[in-house]
């Protein structure tokens, strides 16, 4: 469950109706990985103060304006929210995106369970978070935003230590200054760096950072990048005023440029064309992660199981392998003729001729297996039992992972 806290009432009944919205919104989207959107939006509800959304918690987030005054007084309410609430192991985050967690705790009595957790906007289709600590931070704690950040399939990327614009925007901003730059100096339109960025380097670093781009770009990797690029870029960086004041005139023309491409009226719109391009990002990431796992189980063999039914005649045998077959619950199913079993029941020994089903399957799929055996067998305790692959021919066991469904 999770808890939301604000000094106002309607703040907090606002964020709900948003929460549901976006909730709605990801699951059209195909981002709650299956979920139902009700019983998830179910789970957040608003607290009556501060302590009672602080008891029993294992991590919190802060979400007030970037301002100095307002996270301090915010988390000195929080530090003793953690005493009264007995509470002395939740992780305090910070959305905080340009100051230091240092500055607005280091005086408090829990300051070693606060650090920085900054998303990116908007979060809901972009998975970073950077993860800054202080240099008092418990390192457990760290650790634990960390794996807690990774479990709610976000992307932590942590940093050693505190420095000014954290990860992204020191980047973002290298960047940026260039961008202007050359803009500028006259060398290129607003819409030019744009378009190299859209259409080249951001294509690339959808799914790439710089550092496993240029791995790629030489055929020995990294050192071969270097030996082969280092003194070029060195020039090139080495003439770079990435530093210069933003000059008025620039930055107007800037402007004018991006209002040529979306007028005033026109933002709200753009900015949910954003969103949606971004959900579709984030979707297409999601499925291209999973055909990458899909395809590494499917050629392994502990992905595989036999299983193994007994029938008591031919035609019974091949209902159960055509339904198994056609619902995609097995890949293949050989039907082994003139089996004798001896068994017990009701304190017989009974002897009967039956026919022995051989099927090759996904473990995953042995539950729901089972159940369609026994929607179709005659027998009130119909044989299912499986055994595990220890190896067979790759691409034998791929054609059992293609034939057959992945849950």
């Amino acid at each position: 469950p999770v808890k939301i806290y604000d000094v106002t009432k309607e703040a907090m009944d606002t964020a709900i109706i948003e929460i549901r919205k976006l909730v709605g919104m990801m699951h059209d989207n195909g981002l709650l990985r299956g979920k139902d959107p009700e019983e998830v939006a179910s789970r957040v509800s608003c607290a009556r103060s501060l302590d009672t959304a602080l008891k029993g918690a294992v991590y919190l987030q802060e979400c007030v304006p970037e301002n100095l005054s307002i996270k301090k007084a915010v988390f000195q309410q929080i530090d003793q929210a953690m005493s009264k609430s007995g509470n002395g192991t939740c992780i305090l985050g910070s959305s905080s995106s340009n100051m230091y967690i240092s500055q607005f705790t280091s005086e408090l009595k829990n300051r070693a369970n606060c650090l920085v957790c900054h998303p990116v906007n908007p979060p809901f289709a972009i998975p970073i978070v950077e993860v800054v600590p202080a240099v008092y931070t418990n390192t457990d704690i760290v650790s634990q935003a960390r794996d807690l950040l990774k479990e709610m399939g976000l992307s932590p990327a942590v940093l050693k230590k505190e420095v000014d614009g954290f990860l992204v925007n020191r980047m973002q901003y290298a960047l940026l200054a260039e961008a202007f730059r050359l803009v500028d100096d006259g060398a290129a339109s607003p819409e030019d760096v744009d378009v190299a960025i859209s259409q080249g380097l951001g294509l690339r670093w959808s799914f790439m950072g710089p550092f496993q781009t240029i791995d790629l770009n030489a055929p020995g990797g990294v050192d071969d990048y270097f030996k082969r690029y280092g003194s070029a870029i060195s020039r090139v960086i080495g003439a770079m005023d990435i530093a210069r004041p933003w000059r008025k005139e620039t930055v107007s023309k800037i402007h004018k440029a991006m209002r040529k491409e979306v007028p005033t009226q026109s933002r709200d719109a753009r900015l949910q064309w954003r969103n949606q391009r971004l959900l579709k990002l984030a979707v297409h990431e999601l499925n291209c992660v999973a055909q990458e796992e899909d395809a590494k189980e499917r050629g392994n063999p502990a992905t595989y199981q036999i299983a193994w039914v007994t029938a008591p005649k031919q035609e019974v045998g091949e209902q159960i392998a055509a339904a198994l077959v056609d619902r995609k619950l097995a890949a293949c199913v050989n039907i082994i003729q003139g089996i004798t079993s001896v068994y017990v029941w009701e304190g017989k020994v009974e002897k009967d001729s039956e026919v022995l089903l051989m099927i090759k399957t996904r473990k995953n799929l042995i539950k729901d297996l089972i159940s369609c055996v026994e929607q179709i067998h005659p027998y009130d305790c119909p044989e299912v039992i499986t055994t595990s692959i220890a190896d067979g021919r790759k691409g034998y066991l791929e054609w059992i992972g293609n034939s057959t469904r992945k849950q």
